[in-house]
């Protein structure tokens, strides 16, 4: 994350200053008490305080999300929040009503900043697991419910059978990534030194693995499951606790329709890893509120193990970008994030004789 502070007030960027007065809440007076941080999506957030408790103000990035599926996607959180899903956070209507602010041909928006650490693993306790396990499922179980707008619905729909669109984009990309794109890389790569050195090991192993993973989505590419809104990149960073409890949920920027498997794998793949007699209480917790069919359950493995393969990718990209390149920082996060990643890839490898 690139991180930029402010000595006071006055030195907060003009457009800031402006759409915080869209805001009852923010108008009367505020402070930024953490500076901007901007993600590899370009999305821009502050940590407002204001009389009124902690927000968090998002300036989405050019580009991004089209406006009518942030505005189902706020419709959804609310829809959530006023069946007691209290873990996300749900945008504030600005002083004239809508949720999202444009200025200066960007979308802003104001949301409460959630309670709570992202700190499973240095505290990875039965009872924290269950609670996150029990916190998805019941969100799940909302969400199942959720009746979109006809404009929404083309990504918050259901479907009580349909092929799993995580598995036709994960065939995709491996297939996009093909011989030439990889040796383009590796080119690219050889001249970064240590990040270069570990993404070009992911490489290689993603060339050995590809074709057994590719094999193992074909096999239920034609499969039918149950679709429903899902969050789609819940992971261990954004499940926020305080003690054993779950008091947020942050980010759901990614979610649209897909199986709860792709929640599921995602959050148990950051959580535990390879701790596999871990993932079955998990898994078992979970299906105390929101029970799981034996095929879903194979899913979130097969979600899990493409995950494991195609993570990795995005953070290659990212070394080739020149914007990490030129700051440091962002290099390190993202060393960082690799060198995690690739123990579960070699790991992978081993599983499947690629190493």
């Amino acid at each position: 994350m690139e991180t930029m502070g402010f000595r006071d007030p006055n030195e907060l960027p003009e457009e800031v200053r402006s759409v915080l007065s869209k805001w009852r809440e923010t108008s009367s007076g505020c402070e930024v008490v953490s500076p901007r941080t901007q993600g590899f999506s370009g999305a821009t957030i502050y940590r407002i305080a204001t009389a009124a408790g902690m927000f968090c103000l998002r300036k989405w990035p050019e580009g991004g999300l089209p406006q009518a599926r942030l505005r189902e996607l706020h419709r959804f959180l609310r829809f959530l929040a006023d069946r007691d899903i209290n873990e996300l956070a749900v945008p504030v209507p600005a002083a004239d009503g809508p949720t999202l602010v444009r200025l200066n041909g960007r979308l802003w928006q104001l949301e409460p900043w959630k309670p709570g650490e992202a700190d499973f693993k240095q505290n990875p306790s039965g009872a924290r697991l269950r609670n996150a396990m029990h916190a998805l499922a019941r969100l799940h179980v909302t969400a199942a419910e959720y009746e979109p707008t006809a404009q929404g619905a083309k990504w918050f729909f259901q479907s009580a059978a349909a092929p799993s669109p995580a598995v036709e984009s994960r065939l995709k990309m491996i297939q996009e990534w093909d011989s030439n794109r990889i040796r383009v890389a590796q080119a690219d790569l050889d001249r970064l030194h240590e990040a270069g050195a570990v993404a070009d090991e992911m490489l290689r192993v993603f060339v050995l693995c590809a074709p057994k993973i590719e094999a193992e989505l074909s096999s239920v590419r034609e499969s039918m499951f149950c679709l429903q809104p899902c969050l789609r990149d819940v992971w261990h960073d954004h499940v926020l606790f305080t003690g054993d409890e779950v008091t947020g949920l942050i980010d759901a920027s990614a979610a649209r329709s897909e199986n709860v498997a792709s929640d599921l794998s995602r959050l148990l793949g950051s959580l535990l890893e390879d701790d596999h007699p871990r993932w079955e209480l998990a898994l078992d917790a979970y299906s105390t509120v929101r029970p799981l069919s034996d095929r879903e359950r194979g899913l979130v493995r097969l979600l899990d193990r493409s995950g494991v393969l195609l993570s990795p990718l995005h953070w290659v990209e990212a070394c080739r970008s020149p914007h990490t390149q030129r700051n440091a920082g962002v290099m390190s996060h993202v060393i960082r994030r690799m060198n995690e990643l690739n123990a579960r890839l070699r790991s992978l490898a081993e599983s499947i004789g690629g190493i």
